[in-house]
């Protein structure tokens, strides 16, 4: 069997320009005197969304409505001597929250105060690991994000349009951060290797130029034509209907604000125009400014920085919202990867798993379309997770599916799912690399991934059930990665079922074992990809060694070099979904054991009901509630 190099998804909203390299921590609320903690909760929320206006803009619609108007909308700027000291930010933010008695607060509050303690004790341990960080990985790092974010940066309202302009001209001082950052870690001995800083730079240059520019299709000058007459037209079916707003934003026209005319949208354009300008120009510089940073000779993993096993450790804590030791997550992976490779071989040697075949369906809205009628039998509609109007999202033609710009299709990864605000979540993105050639039962199981019943689907029901159980809001701002990728693994399994369910009607029988093959194969691979985390970054494992441990496991390595590569630049990414998907599967099957739930609908219900947390205090919550 060949270990392929699946490049890896990402749930873009979780990766937000990285508050720790804009100095986390300098924008905190300090509180006068003892507060509730509903008002501890809401300034910790604003401390969170202060200072980065791109993710204020993708977390609410409408802000002024949720509370939260007048928050700053310029970039928090770099300062070398607060990172140093963000340590402190949590120790501080510790203090305030030992203020309050977790069992004199309602069940949500008490529930809210545990998950930050933990929070803010982790956060504490991994900020004394200065400069570990990666914001300009070739794989994932913020100069490939950011167009991506910015095309998809939604115009409400004119004071949107003034926002996103603003923004623009603040780029060129941020990507002056990531530079200096990037200097800075290189100063204090963690150094990038140099075939990485090189790739970094040579994606700075085609993302944005100024030859693009010129041309005038760039999607950043296309798809802000593009938002501009959308708002135009949305103000004009609502003027001439008169009656509720039409516009596909869903958000009324603000008092006293007139239509776009022609001329103001030539000026608009115009000022973007200036402004891409600049970004190319911005982006050219931080190439050139890559290249002059010194690099290491040789990919390593974290193990190979002073401390780096250490903060590996924690990280790996982090992105997995797991409390196992690395030892134990070693074994759990090891007896995993055991047991579903003794059921594949099975399976291969038993000659029913059809190489070829015809899969059902072939567009992707017809996928979409289908997986959502066959979750229905597993899974609690939207509109039962409670607050504002869930049905509208309750259907899989609230998704629009777009493709990845041609000039992003080599850094971005297969599918990807676009988180819409909190206060507004009834339409959806979700991007399809088309260049990974994914059809058939992979581009089945990715949509199921990315939505119904993955990421599309939980979201949209956690934020409902949250809001309706009147959690702090804090809690739909908080990442958990592991919950999250986890999340969207389980869905990937559960569409195997379906897939398997459709071959059946549409072909006729003798297609499980072929289903079941490709689903442990996918398992197979993303459970050894995590044993090779571990390996690399907290062994210290060469690729010499890595390559002798994929032969002894019976995989072959013509690829290793592509495989040790992709896992070196992003450390703890395949265990976040992998070890996160195995917690999901303890926690149902301790639920039902257990008669918390007799049904996996039930399940279900609970786990997306609770929301976004780190697993021990899932556990912790599933004995509270039954």
């Amino acid at each position: 069997m060949e270990l392929v190099n699946n490049k890896k998804r990402k749930w873009i909203m979780g990766l937000l320009l990285l508050a720790l390299v804009l100095a986390l921590g300098a924008g905190v609320f300090y509180f006068a005197g003892r507060n509730s903690f509903s008002a501890f909760c809401e300034n910790l929320a604003k401390s969170s969304l202060s200072n980065n206006p791109l993710k204020l803009h993708y977390t609410l619609a409408d802000p002024e409505s949720m509370g939260y108007g007048g928050l700053s909308t310029t970039l928090l700027s770099f300062d070398q001597e607060t990172y140093e000291k963000s340590g402190n930010v949590w120790q501080e933010y510790q203090a305030r929250l030992n203020e309050y008695d977790p069992d004199s607060l309602t069940g949500e509050e008490a529930f809210t105060w545990r998950l930050l303690y933990r929070y803010f004790a982790l956060e504490g341990q991994l900020s004394e690991y200065l400069y570990y960080e990666n914001p300009l990985s070739p794989s994932d790092g913020a100069h490939i994000q950011l167009p991506v974010l910015l095309a998809e940066y939604t115009f409400r309202s004119r004071e949107d349009v003034e926002n996103y302009l603003t923004l623009l001209s603040q780029l060129h001082d941020y990507f002056k951060v990531l530079q200096k950052y990037t200097e800075l870690q290189a100063e204090h001995g963690i150094l990038q290797y140099e075939e990485n800083l090189k790739t970094a730079a040579d994606q700075c240059e085609s993302v944005l130029n100024e030859e693009q520019l010129a041309a005038g299709s760039h999607f950043l000058q296309t798809t802000f034509a593009d938002r501009l007459e959308d708002l135009r037209k949305s103000w004009e079916i609502e003027d001439e209907e008169k009656t509720e707003p039409a516009d596909r934003n869903g958000v009324e026209k603000p008092d006293g604000e007139t239509e776009l005319t022609d001329e103001e949208i030539e000026e608009l354009a115009a000022r973007n125009e200036e402004l891409l300008m600049e970004l190319a120009l911005a982006y050219q510089k931080l190439a050139e400014g890559l290249r002059e940073i010194p690099g290491a000779d040789e990919l390593t993993g974290l193990s190979g920085y002073p401390g780096g096993a250490d903060y590996y450790a924690l990280l790996l804590e982090d992105a997995t919202g797991s409390d196992r030791s690395v030892g134990e997550i070693k074994e759990l992976l090891y007896e995993r990867f055991e047991e579903l490779y003794a059921e594949y071989k099975e399976l291969i040697t038993d000659g029913n798993v059809i190489s070829e075949y015809d899969f059902p369906i072939e567009r992707e809205a017809d996928m979409l379309e289908d997986l959502y009628r066959r979750m229905g039998e597993d899974f609690p509609t939207l509109s039962e997770s409670g607050a504002g109007d869930a049905a509208e999202a309750d259907s899989s033609q609230a998704v629009t599916l777009k493709p990845v710009d041609p000039g992003l299709e080599e850094m971005m990864a297969p599918a990807f799912y676009l988180t819409p605000p909190v206060d507004q979540n009834q339409e959806h993105t979700i991007y399809i690399n088309q260049s990974n050639g994914y059809e058939g039962l992979s581009l089945y199981t990715t949509l199921a991934h990315e939505g119904f019943p993955g990421h599309l689907y939980q979201t949209v029901y956690s934020q409902n059930a949250l809001a309706q159980r009147e959690a702090p809001f804090i809690r739909q701002i908080l990442y958990f990665g592991g919950y999250t990728e986890g999340w969207g693994l389980y869905a990937e399994s559960c569409a195997c079922q379906y897939a398997a369910e459709l071959m059946a009607e549409a072909c006729g029988e003798g297609y499980e074992d072929t289903v079941r093959a490709a689903q442990l194969n996918r398992e197979l691979q993303l459970c050894l990809c995590s044993i090779l985390d571990i390996f690399i970054h907290y062994d210290g494992a060469t690729m010499a060694q890595a390559q002798k441990l994929l032969e002894s496991l019976g995989f072959g390595s013509g690829n290793i070099s592509a495989v040790y590569e992709a896992i070196c630049n992003a450390p703890a990414n395949y265990p976040k979904y992998y070890v996160g998907y195995l917690e999901i599967l303890e926690l149902k099957e301790l639920a039902l054991e257990g008669g918390a739930v007799s049904t996996e609908m039930e399940f279900h219900r609970w786990l997306l009901s609770t929301g976004p947390a780190d697993f021990a205090s899932l556990r912790e919550r599933l004995e509270q509630d039954f």
